[in-house]
């Protein structure tokens, strides 16, 4: 979960890992629904986390998604 998601509320996430205490609940400061990251604001000026390709998925998403796929 992103702090800057504004689709996605923090307090949704909780709700999820709530019902499957299996699961991990990861809250990643700074980026957005589109798993990129934004200003320290969480203002994304213009959408540009939605409409620039050229942007990185967050770093610590990705290192998350590959320790879970090795652990697995």
């Amino acid at each position: 979960q992103g702090t800057c998601d504004k689709q996605v509320k923090e307090t949704e996430a909780d709700m999820l890992y709530n019902a499957n205490k299996k699961s991990t609940l990861k809250i990643i400061d700074g980026m957005t629904h589109t798993l990129k990251n934004t200003d320290k604001d969480c203002t994304d000026k213009d959408l540009k986390t939605y409409h620039d390709p050229t942007l990185p998925l967050n770093e610590e998403l990705v290192n998350s998604i590959i320790k879970f796929i090795k652990e697995k």
